[in-house]
């Protein structure tokens, strides 16, 4: 491609001159409420993705899913490359206490120390950033410059888990192969101006733990007085000595044999690059956004390293008999049940975990504990630093006045695996973009800070389209 036919200052011009007509496209998508948890307004949503694609000059159309439906999207503009975006189209609920405006309407106010921002559910999870993208195509088409890339869409719901999105993959598997990379944009640039580049991202799944009174022992016939308790099992004390096995007593290491097995071919990388980021990162400052006063490592090099490169199981809630801060019911409960949540690095599946866990638990007599999957999540996947994709994503930033941190994967749950290993595509993603309180009261995202991610945009399909392609490794 001949790169005269592009010309960023025209780009950047329009996107200036199109700042109200961007915030309107932001505020549109936020009046659309699409929660996967209450089942509310997914389909529509989706309508209003295709018929953006549609608009733009590609086509799109949805798929019904397995769980919730999909928006897949091309858009053919003559070039030799291909770039599929990919990134989710649902939220979660926003019924919160402490929103300081209708979390719909995607309201402009001065945000504590962040600025002019908008809040709304939805502008840094993931809807801001969806219309980023779209924004970006928007102005290369209006300044009458030529689309570097062609496009690939695929919006999904991703909030309860990607249900929707293995089978797809595998559907659509030689259309998507055409891709010449995968681009997730999310909005990480830090408060102070810094850019954060992720290289990849863990894998998630969710399970459930139960322990129920039957032959094994315990009160079979529903909960009885704890007069008991020194005649009978107890299913509550037995699903928390399950839990308990599951880690060291410091829950820092995972204490399941074949639970996970080191990837060495990245290995050293991997912690060159995290010697890197502990030159510069603040220790508090991550504790704050934990909103936590210490970490549960001996040092902070430790809690980086677990939180980058390892897997983690995670107590989310735990259900049994009679709890309350103000008064006391003396019972034997007849079941117990816990709620885990699992990260997943390479080289793991759900599958494995499965059975490491079985094998685990019946090994330290507890095969009374039942695990409940529903067969759902996704493993870990990430990109080598020194990939082409990479490079360019990382020169963006670097053109953009931006030295970025690079993070070899964050915890983050996103299924890269499904395009890293299953179509053998580069994975990049990131953005500058200020925002914050995803999953919270006030969700936000600086307004210039959004104009500046419509730019980088606009830059790395520019750089990617030029850039050539060695190698797909």
């Amino acid at each position: 491609m001949n790169d005269l036919e592009v010309n960023l200052d025209e780009i950047f011009e329009t996107i200036e001159n199109d700042k109200d007509v961007n915030l309107k496209r932001l505020q549109r998508y936020i009046s659309q409420p699409s929660i996967s948890a209450e089942n509310n307004g997914n389909y529509e949503m989706c309508e209003l993705l295709v018929d953006e694609i549609i608009n733009i000059g590609g086509s799109a159309e949805i798929n019904a899913g397995v769980d919730f439906p999909l928006v897949f999207g091309k858009m053919d503009n003559g070039s030799n490359k291909t770039i599929l975006i990919h990134s989710m189209y649902d939220t979660t609920p926003h019924h919160e206490e402490g929103w300081l405006v209708d979390p719909l309407e995607g309201t402009c106010l001065d945000y504590l120390n962040f600025g002019k921002c908008i809040l709304g559910r939805g502008v840094k999870d993931t809807k801001g950033p969806i219309s980023a993208v779209f924004s970006m195509i928007n102005s290369y088409k209006k300044s009458n410059n030529k689309l570097p890339m062609n496009f690939l869409f695929i919006f999904e719901a991703s909030e309860m888990s990607s249900g929707s999105l293995p089978n797809f993959v595998q559907s659509e598997k030689e259309s998507l192969k055409k891709a010449d990379l995968v681009y997730w944009p999310w909005f990480t640039e830090r408060p102070n101006g810094t850019g954060v580049v992720w290289l990849g991202c863990k894998g998630l799944m969710n399970i459930k733990l139960r322990c129920k009174a039957g032959d094994w022992g315990g009160p079979a016939n529903g909960e009885v007085h704890s007069f008991s308790s020194a005649l009978i099992s107890n299913p509550a004390q037995e699903l928390s000595l399950a839990i308990a096995s599951l880690k060291n007593k410091n829950d820092t290491e995972i204490n399941i044999n074949n639970f996970h097995i080191r990837d060495r071919d990245s290995f050293e990388m991997d912690n060159q690059l995290i010697e890197k980021l502990l030159e510069r990162l603040d220790p508090k400052a991550m504790l704050d956004e934990c909103g936590s006063l210490a970490f549960k490592h001996n040092s902070f090099e430790e809690a980086l390293k677990s939180h980058v490169l390892k897997p983690e199981i995670n107590v989310s809630g735990i259900s049994s008999g009679y709890a309350d801060i103000t008064g006391h019911k003396a019972i034997i409960p007849s079941q117990a049940i816990a709620n885990l949540d699992i990260r997943l690095v390479d080289k793991m599946t759900p599958k494995q975990v499965i059975d490491s866990i079985r094998v685990h638990l019946d090994k330290h007599d507890l095969n009374h504990v039942q695990i409940i999957w529903s067969e759902g999540g996704y493993s870990g996947g990430k990109t080598h630093v020194n990939n082409w994709a990479v490079k360019e994503l990382i020169n963006t930033y670097k053109e953009m006045d931006m030295n970025p941190e690079i993070w070899p994967r964050t915890a983050t749950s996103i299924a890269v695996n499904l395009f890293t290993e299953d179509l053998n595509l580069p994975w990049i993603g990131t953005s500058p973009g200020i925002a914050g309180n995803h999953h919270a009261a006030n969700e936000f995202l600086n307004l210039d800070s959004y104009n500046k991610s419509i730019m980088f945009m606009s830059r790395l399909i520019y750089n990617l389209g030029r850039s050539i392609n060695e190698s797909r490794s």
